[in-house]
C-alpha cells in the first residue's frame, strides 16, 4: 500500500500544470463563518492600521453561507478580497472539505506568485512584509516555523511516503511563506496529502506536517526558522530569524465576539485589538444574517433607508426610540434583543420594512401615502408601530446599481480567476449583467460609465451593452417603437 500511495502522489504531481502567475506578493487567510470572522477582522485591522501593511489580502471561505452581507461590507472597508473556494473550477468538495485542507489549496490557487499565509487567529507584532526580502527566503523560496513538538521516527507517515524515518521538528502551519513559481509542485503534493485526510491526518496532526512531508518527498529546498516559539498555555509566539517575537498565534485563544479575551505576559497590541473588537461590535451584531430573496425595488428602498440617518420608531401608546438602519441589514443606534437586523421585501404590491430578532420578525411596517411607515409590533403585548423618516433625501439609485454591478463582477470570479476558468466566469457574468441591464436603465447607465480593470471585463461589458441595444431593436416600445422616456441607447464608443 505504501509504495502505491507514493506512486499515486508522484503521478498527481507529474500530471499537474504549472500555474500562470503574475509577479505579485500577498497575504492569504482562510476564515469563513462567524467564529473565525471575529479573529480575521482583528488580524486585518492590525495589519492595515497598526502595522501599516499594504500587501493585498485574500480571505478564502466555503460558499456564500459563510460570509454574510454585513461581513462582506465590513471587510471591503479594509481592501480585502473575498474568495469563495467553491467558485474555483478545480474545487472538489470531497477533497477540500475543511479549513485544514483549504490552506494549501488557497495558497496554490491564490492570484499571488509569492504568498504569506496567516491563520486568522494571528496577531503579528510588526509588519511581516520584510520577510519577502529576507536572505533566508530569497535563498530557498520557502520559510516555515517550528512547532513545539517533534515528529517521531516511528510515525507511520515515513513508511507511507517511502521516506527514511527520522526524529525531526514538526512544522507549524499558522504562518507559511512560499514562492509559488519555485514550489508550485510541492503545494500540489500538499493538496494531494490533504485530500487523503482519512489516511494522513490519522498519522500526523491535521495539515501542518503535510507541508514538511511534501517538501521531503520532492526534495525541494526550505528554510526552517531556528528558534522554537515562545509558549503560553493558549498561544504560540513564533519568532523572526533573530529570535524576536513576530507572530502571536492564538491557537486556543481566538478572539471572540462577546466573551472575555485571553491575555498573556508579553503580548503585543492587546489593548489595540480590544479597541478593534469594540468597533466591530458597533458595526455588526455577531450574527450570521441573510435577507430573503427580494426584488430590485426592495433593494433600492433598502439602500435609500440606509442613507437616511436615524428614524424615529414609535410603539404607539408605549414609547419612542431612534433607530439607525445601516448598510448590510445591520442596526446601529436602537439595536436591542428585539431589533437585530432589518430588510425590505415585497408583500402584494407594497414594500414592507421588517425588523427581526433571530429568525422571527418583531416589527412589520408598510409605507403610507403620508410618507410614514405604519405596522405592528409582534412581540409581548404588541401594538401599532409608526416609523417617521427624517427629511427626504435622494434615493441614489445609480450608486446602488454600481454596487450591484461590482458585486456581480466579484461573484463571477473574473477579476481573479483569469487562468482558472475564464470562459466560465465570462459566461456567468455576461448572463447576470444582461438580465440586470434588461431590467432597469440605471444598470445600463452604470455599465456605460464603468471602467473595466481587464480586457476580459471590458469584453463582457461591451457584449452586454450590444445585447441590450439588440433587444431594443427587436422589442421596441409598442407605441411606434419609441424608447421609454429618459432612456438613451448604450454608448459603445469608449469600449
Amino acid at each position: 500500500m505504501a509504495s502505491e500511495f507514493r506512486a499515486e502522489l508522484e503521478r498527481f504531481v507529474a500530471n499537474a500544470s504549472k500555474p500562470t502567475l503574475a509577479d505579485e506578493r500577498g497575504i492569504v487567510t482562510c476564515a469563513g463563518g462567524v467564529r473565525l470572522f471575529t479573529s480575521a477582522y482583528v488580524l486585518i485591522r492590525v495589519l492595515r492600521e497598526t502595522l501599516g501593511c499594504d500587501l493585498p489580502v485574500q480571505l478564502w471561505h466555503f460558499g456564500g453561507s459563510e460570509i454574510t452581507p454585513a461581513m462582506r461590507h465590513i471587510l471591503h472597508q479594509y481592501d480585502v478580497e473575498l474568495v469563495d473556494v467553491t467558485s474555483v473550477p478545480e474545487f472538489d468538495g470531497s477533497k477540500v472539505a475543511d479549513g485544514w485542507q483549504l490552506k494549501a489549496f488557497a495558497i496554490y490557487h491564490s492570484r499571488f506568485s509569492e504568498v504569506l499565509f496567516l491563520d486568522a487567529d494571528q496577531v503579528p507584532t510588526k509588519d511581516p512584509s520584510f520577510l519577502f526580502d529576507s536572505s533566508q527566503y530569497r535563498e530557498t523560496g520557502a520559510v516555515f516555523w517550528p512547532d513545539i513538538v517533534d515528529l517521531s521516527a516511528d510515525n507511520p507517515i515515513w513508511e507511507l511516503l517511502q521516506l527514511p524515518p527520522a526524529e525531526v521538528v514538526s512544522w507549524e502551519s499558522g504562518q507559511i511563506l512560499v514562492n509559488k513559481k519555485r514550489h508550485w509542485q510541492t503545494l500540489i503534493a500538499c493538496i494531494f496529502l490533504g485530500a487523503q485526510a482519512e489516511t494522513v491526518y490519522r498519522m500526523i496532526y491535521g495539515d501542518k506536517d503535510t507541508f514538511q512531508m511534501a517538501w521531503r518527498v520532492l526534495g525541494h529546498p526550505v528554510t526552517l526558522v531556528q528558534h522554537r516559539p515562545f509558549t503560553d498555555e493558549r498561544v504560540l509566539v513564533q519568532r523572526d530569524f533573530d529570535g524576536a517575537p513576530l507572530f502571536q498565534h492564538r491557537t486556543s485563544a481566538k478572539w471572540t465576539y462577546d466573551a472575555p479575551q485571553h491575555d498573556f505576559e508579553g503580548s503585543v497590541h492587546h489593548e489595540t485589538c480590544l479597541g478593534f473588537l469594540a468597533q466591530l461590535k458597533d458595526q455588526w451584531n455577531g450574527r450570521a444574517f441573510f435577507p430573503p430573496d427580494r426584488s430590485q425595488s426592495a433593494r433600492t428602498e433598502e439602500y435609500r433607508l440606509s442613507n437616511l440617518g436615524e428614524l424615529e420608531l414609535e410603539i404607539v401608546g408605549n414609547h419612542s426610540i431612534f433607530i439607525d438602519l445601516r448598510d448590510a441589514h445591520e442596526i446601529g443606534r436602537g439595536r436591542s434583543v428585539e431589533r437585530q437586523n432589518w430588510f425590505v421585501h415585497d408583500v402584494d404590491e407594497d414594500l414592507e420594512l421588517v425588523i427581526i430578532h433571530g429568525d422571527s420578525a418583531t416589527i412589520r411596517a408598510r409605507k403610507t401615502a403620508n410618507g410614514l411607515w405604519e405596522g405592528e409590533f409582534l412581540k409581548m403585548d404588541g401594538g401599532r408601530v409608526v416609523i417617521q423618516e427624517p427629511a427626504p433625501s435622494s434615493p441614489l439609485v445609480t450608486s446602488l446599481r454600481k454596487s450591484l454591478v461590482d458585486d456581480l463582477i466579484e461573484a463571477s470570479g473574473l477579476d481573479r480567476l483569469a487562468s482558472l476558468g475564464e470562459s466560465k466566469a465570462i459566461e456567468d457574468l455576461q448572463a447576470a449583467l444582461k438580465l440586470h441591464a434588461r431590467m432597469e436603465p440605471a444598470v445600463r447607465q452604470t455599465l456605460e460609465a464603468y471602467e473595466p480593470a481587464s480586457d476580459s471585463l471590458k469584453m463582457v461589458i461591451k457584449r452586454v451593452l450590444i445585447a441590450v441595444e439588440a433587444d431594443l431593436d427587436r422589442n421596441p416600445n409598442k407605441d411606434g417603437g419609441v424608447l421609454e422616456e429618459g432612456y438613451v441607447r448604450p454608448n459603445l464608443s469608449k469600449l
